[in-house]
Protein backbone atom coordinates (compact mmCIF):
# COMPACT_ATOMS: atom_id res chain seq x y z
CA UNK A 1 0.00 0.00 0.00
CA UNK A 2 3.03 2.82 1.30
CA UNK A 3 4.23 1.97 -2.62
CA UNK A 4 1.01 2.22 -4.28
CA UNK A 5 0.38 5.70 -2.64
CA UNK A 6 4.23 6.85 -2.82
CA UNK A 7 4.22 6.11 -6.30
CA UNK A 8 0.74 7.74 -7.16
CA UNK A 9 2.13 10.83 -5.34
CA UNK A 10 5.21 10.24 -7.67
CA UNK A 11 3.19 10.70 -10.85
CA UNK A 12 0.80 13.06 -9.48
CA UNK A 13 2.72 15.60 -8.34
CA UNK A 14 4.70 15.78 -11.58
CA UNK A 15 1.45 17.03 -13.71
CA UNK A 16 0.22 18.87 -10.44
CA UNK A 17 2.68 20.63 -8.76
CA UNK A 18 6.74 20.89 -10.74
CA UNK A 19 6.45 20.44 -14.49
CA UNK A 20 6.38 17.03 -15.81
CA UNK A 21 9.59 18.54 -18.06
CA UNK A 22 13.56 18.69 -18.45
CA UNK A 23 15.24 20.91 -16.44
CA UNK A 24 16.15 24.41 -18.20
CA UNK A 25 19.64 23.47 -18.12
CA UNK A 26 19.01 19.90 -19.79
CA UNK A 27 19.92 19.35 -23.13
CA UNK A 28 17.07 18.01 -25.34
CA UNK A 29 15.95 17.64 -28.64
CA UNK A 30 12.32 19.03 -29.62
CA UNK A 31 10.60 17.55 -32.94
CA UNK A 32 7.44 18.08 -34.02
CA UNK A 33 5.52 14.89 -34.74
CA UNK A 34 2.52 15.77 -36.86
CA UNK A 35 0.64 17.99 -34.37
CA UNK A 36 2.42 16.92 -31.35
CA UNK A 37 5.69 17.80 -29.91
CA UNK A 38 8.17 15.06 -28.96
CA UNK A 39 10.90 16.42 -26.77
CA UNK A 40 13.95 13.94 -26.05
CA UNK A 41 16.43 13.82 -23.24
CA UNK A 42 18.60 12.20 -20.65
CA UNK A 43 17.75 11.55 -16.99
CA UNK A 44 20.89 10.43 -15.35
CA UNK A 45 20.81 6.88 -17.18
CA UNK A 46 17.52 7.15 -18.27
CA UNK A 47 16.20 7.85 -21.71
CA UNK A 48 13.32 10.35 -21.49
CA UNK A 49 10.56 10.75 -24.20
CA UNK A 50 7.54 13.22 -23.53
CA UNK A 51 5.16 13.58 -26.19
CA UNK A 52 2.43 16.74 -25.97
CA UNK A 53 -0.40 18.37 -27.94
CA UNK A 54 -0.41 21.69 -29.84
CA UNK A 55 -2.04 22.71 -26.29
CA UNK A 56 1.33 21.63 -24.54
CA UNK A 57 -1.08 19.29 -22.55
CA UNK A 58 1.18 16.10 -22.28
CA UNK A 59 0.20 12.93 -23.67
CA UNK A 60 2.68 10.11 -23.40
CA UNK A 61 5.54 9.86 -20.79
CA UNK A 62 7.97 7.22 -22.42
CA UNK A 63 10.94 6.16 -19.28
CA UNK A 64 13.56 3.74 -20.39
CA UNK A 65 16.80 2.17 -18.62
CA UNK A 66 18.41 -0.82 -19.55
CA UNK A 67 16.60 -2.55 -16.55
CA UNK A 68 13.22 -0.63 -16.51
CA UNK A 69 10.63 1.13 -19.06
CA UNK A 70 8.22 2.77 -18.38
CA UNK A 71 4.73 4.35 -20.21
CA UNK A 72 2.36 7.11 -18.53
CA UNK A 73 -0.57 8.24 -20.48
CA UNK A 74 -2.07 11.01 -18.76
CA UNK A 75 -5.52 12.62 -19.10
CA UNK A 76 -6.76 15.93 -18.21
CA UNK A 77 -9.89 18.01 -17.57
CA UNK A 78 -10.02 21.62 -18.02
CA UNK A 79 -10.39 23.81 -14.78
CA UNK A 80 -10.68 27.76 -14.68
CA UNK A 81 -6.78 27.96 -13.96
CA UNK A 82 -5.89 25.50 -16.11
CA UNK A 83 -5.68 21.80 -16.95
CA UNK A 84 -5.92 19.46 -14.04
CA UNK A 85 -4.74 15.61 -13.89
CA UNK A 86 -8.11 13.24 -14.14
CA UNK A 87 -6.41 10.00 -14.97
CA UNK A 88 -3.76 8.05 -16.14
CA UNK A 89 -2.54 4.78 -17.67
CA UNK A 90 0.52 3.49 -16.94
CA UNK A 91 2.68 0.33 -17.80
CA UNK A 92 6.19 -1.03 -16.04
CA UNK A 93 7.96 -3.25 -17.62
CA UNK A 94 10.82 -4.43 -15.55
CA UNK A 95 13.87 -6.94 -15.65
CA UNK A 96 11.37 -9.97 -15.19
CA UNK A 97 7.92 -10.82 -16.43
CA UNK A 98 6.95 -10.84 -12.20
CA UNK A 99 7.74 -7.29 -12.20
CA UNK A 100 5.32 -5.93 -14.81
CA UNK A 101 2.70 -3.82 -13.83
CA UNK A 102 -0.43 -2.63 -15.51
CA UNK A 103 -2.46 0.36 -14.02
CA UNK A 104 -5.47 2.36 -14.39
CA UNK A 105 -5.88 5.30 -12.45
CA UNK A 106 -8.77 7.90 -11.90
CA UNK A 107 -8.49 10.83 -9.31
CA UNK A 108 -11.69 13.02 -8.03
CA UNK A 109 -10.61 16.16 -6.36
CA UNK A 110 -11.59 18.41 -3.62
CA UNK A 111 -11.29 21.85 -2.91
CA UNK A 112 -8.65 22.85 0.37
CA UNK A 113 -8.35 26.45 0.45
CA UNK A 114 -8.61 27.49 -3.27
CA UNK A 115 -6.74 24.49 -4.02
CA UNK A 116 -7.32 21.27 -6.00
CA UNK A 117 -6.41 17.90 -4.11
CA UNK A 118 -7.26 14.73 -4.64
CA UNK A 119 -10.10 13.55 -2.46
CA UNK A 120 -10.29 10.01 -4.24
CA UNK A 121 -8.49 7.91 -6.16
CA UNK A 122 -9.19 4.83 -8.19
CA UNK A 123 -6.48 1.78 -8.98
CA UNK A 124 -7.28 -1.04 -10.66
CA UNK A 125 -4.57 -3.03 -13.01
CA UNK A 126 -2.04 -5.87 -12.72
CA UNK A 127 0.99 -6.92 -10.69
CA UNK A 128 3.11 -10.02 -12.13
CA UNK A 129 -0.17 -11.92 -12.64
CA UNK A 130 -2.16 -10.49 -9.86
CA UNK A 131 -5.06 -8.23 -10.35
CA UNK A 132 -5.55 -5.83 -8.14
CA UNK A 133 -9.08 -2.88 -7.89
CA UNK A 134 -8.25 -0.53 -4.82
CA UNK A 135 -10.20 2.92 -3.71
CA UNK A 136 -8.10 5.76 -1.24
CA UNK A 137 -10.37 7.99 -0.09
CA UNK A 138 -8.65 11.28 1.66
CA UNK A 139 -10.72 12.96 4.15
CA UNK A 140 -9.74 15.77 7.38
CA UNK A 141 -7.62 17.10 4.71
CA UNK A 142 -5.90 20.59 5.25
CA UNK A 143 -3.24 22.84 3.14
CA UNK A 144 -1.08 25.68 4.52
CA UNK A 145 -0.01 28.11 2.17
CA UNK A 146 3.27 29.43 2.78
Amino acid sequence: MEQMASGFFQTWSAYTISPALPDLTTTFQLEKVGSDYRISYKDGTADVTTTMGPDYAISVIRVKTAEFDSTIKPQFKTVPRGLLLSSYQAIYRGATPAEATDLDVTIDYQEIDGLQFPQEISLAGSYGTTAFKVKVNFTGCQATKH
